[in-house]
Order: structure tokens, then C-alpha cells, then sequence
């Protein structure tokens, strides 16, 4: 989407543009392909969970490797961004449980109920 906003840098090396597409090809196919294989020896969930922490290690990485520092509106930005990634991953989880829990009860209580008619 960047290229029909932005004016095209003239003068770029070759180097620079097998640099990039490098960077944008070859190194996101590897990890998307290490993700997708390695994914299957874990749950859905834990899956999941590891797909919200991607931006926490971007930060981290960012950090650790270029000096990036996050001001309080990025860290806020940041927080509410990964919690609503969790909420989304494990609310439907929690709220299977819930559901399930209640069902249950439900039909103890009618089972119960039976039981004393049948007395």
C-alpha cells in the first residue's frame, strides 16, 4: 500500500533492493513457515498466546538491538493492544467453560429433580 502513497526514493542501489526483498521474501516466508510447522505440536490456545506476544518481542528486539525506547502513550498504546489481543484469544475459552460449567448444572439439577419424582 506504501508505493501508491509514497514518492519512490530515486537513486537506490541494487544492493538495497535485494536487501529488501530479501528481508520482505525470503525472511518472512522462513518464519511463517517455522510457525506453521512448529504450531502443530501445540494447542490452539498456547498457539495463540505466542501469536500475542509478537509485538512484545518486536519491542524487546527493537530494544535490544536498536536502542528503540517506547514513550508512555507507546507502552499504554502497547498494553492495551496485547490485552485486547488476550481477551480476544481467551475470552471465547473462558466463556466456553462458563457455558459448559452451567450446562452441567443445569442438568444435575434436572436430573435431581427427576429422581425426587420418581420417589
Amino acid at each position: 500500500g506504501a508505493i501508491l502513497f509514497e514518492t519512490p526514493v530515486a537513486g537506490l542501489s541494487d544492493e538495497v533492493w535485494l536487501g529488501a526483498a530479501f528481508l520482505g521474501i525470503v525472511a518472512t516466508a522462513l518464519a511463517i513457515a517455522i510457525q506453521v510447522a512448529v504450531q502443530s505440536f501445540t494447542t490452539v490456545v498456547h498457539a495463540s498466546l505466542i501469536y500475542t506476544l509478537e509485538p512484545v518481542f518486536a519491542a524487546i528486539f527493537g530494544y535490544w538491538l536498536h536502542g528503540d525506547r517506547l514513550g508512555q502513550a507507546g507502552i499504554a498504546g502497547a498494553g492495551l493492544i496485547v490485552v485486547g489481543m488476550l481477551a480476544a484469544e481467551i475470552g471465547p475459552y473462558f466463556g466456553r467453560r462458563t457455558a459448559r460449567r452451567r450446562a452441567t448444572e443445569e442438568l444435575a439439577a434436572v436430573e435431581g429433580g427427576l429422581e425426587g419424582k420418581s420417589r
